[in-house]
This record gives structure tokens, C-alpha cells and sequence, in this order.
């Protein structure tokens, strides 16, 4: 793989810090403004040269959807690319079949695993519906679920009535543990 130079770096590094906070890429404007960067057409050439050096992959149909396909540590281990749901978008969800159904993924984060192993089919990211103060959840969260997951967990992912919620208890309801909380600002 070619070597990157300084500023392809500087780009790289951000865009890899970015996943390891929260998974959802930055914007170009994003780019822009932290490397102090004046043209948005010349991070528009960092992010094609990353891309034809193999560092990065982009889906041009979407916004914000700058992808590593070298994690910054080397290691591919240390990411795990997991489905997410937009429970905020609406939707009823009569259960957990229907919740993690491909017609409701809306799009793909890198979720940084800090090293645990995790089965990639058993992990979902769920974007909070409404703030849960008592488990520290807000309304736009993304969070990380491990589904079908032990009764040792403090938070889980649950439904009733159609409509997700997170809970200290453990319920029949219950999809799946919280692992991860991915905030936003």
C-alpha cells in the first residue's frame, strides 16, 4: 500500500479518530474546519487520493459515508462494521425479527470493539427513539446492542408496544444488551 504524506495523514487520522469516537463519518465542511483547511475542493482531493491509495472506501450516493479499510491501529480487528436502525425515523417494530430486518437498517457504522470479540451478526446499533435518563441514554443516540445477549447486562434494548425502549430489567421483551453508547454532539 502507498504511504501517505503529512497532510493525507493529517486527513487519514482525523477521519480514523472520527470512527474510533462514534462511528459515523465526518463531513468534508467537518474536515475543513478541525485541520484548518480553507477549500473544501482541496479535502475533496485528500479524500479521493486516500481513497485511490486503498485507505479509505466512499459510497458516492451518500453523505458522510467515508469508510477505513485500514483501521488506524492496522489492526481490522479492532473495528466491527454494524448495522444500525433509526428508531427515530418512526416505525412500529412488533418484535425483534421485525427490528433488525434488512428493510430497516438504514446504513452502517464502524464500531470500534477496543479489542473484545463479538460475532458480527450478533451486534445492532439502534439511533434512541426518546431520552432515558435513568440508564443515561438520550434522544439520538446511537447505541450498540448485543442481541440475544446474557442476563448480566445493566442496560437492554427492549419492546413493548411496538416501541423501542432501553431498561435496567431484564425482560421477555428484551432484544439485546447495551455495549456501547455513541453520542453525538
Amino acid at each position: 500500500m502507498e504511504k501517505l504524506n503529512d497532510k493525507e495523514q493529517l486527513v487519514y487520522d482525523f477521519i480514523a479518530d472520527a470512527a474510533r469516537r462514534g462511528g459515523v463519518s465526518p463531513s468534508v465542511r467537518d474536515i475543513s474546519g478541525a485541520l484548518g483547511i480553507k477549500s473544501t475542493a482541496t479535502v475533496f482531493s485528500y479524500i479521493n487520493r486516500l481513497r485511490e491509495k486503498g485507505y479509505i472506501e466512499k459510497d458516492g450516493s451518500k453523505s458522510r459515508a467515508l469508510r477505513l479499510t485500514v483501521p488506524a491501529s492496522g489492526s481490522a480487528a479492532d473495528f466491527i462494521r454494524v448495522p444500525y436502525v433509526d428508531a427515530c425515523a418512526g416505525g412500529y417494530f412488533a418484535d425483534a425479527a421485525a427490528l433488525t430486518s434488512l428493510e430497516n437498517i438504514a446504513g452502517y457504522i464502524d464500531f470500534p470493539t477496543g479489542g473484545r470479540r463479538y460475532e458480527r451478526s450478533s451486534l445492532l446499533a439502534v439511533t434512541a427513539p426518546r431520552d432515558c435518563p435513568d440508564v443515561m441514554i438520550a434522544r439520538g443516540d446511537r447505541v450498540v446492542i448485543e442481541k440475544n445477549a446474557a442476563d448480566s447486562a445493566e442496560v437492554y434494548l427492549a419492546l413493548e408496544g411496538g416501541e423501542v425502549y432501553f431498561t435496567r430489567e431484564r425482560r421477555l421483551a428484551a432484544v439485546g444488551a447495551v455495549v456501547a453508547v455513541l453520542r453525538y454532539s
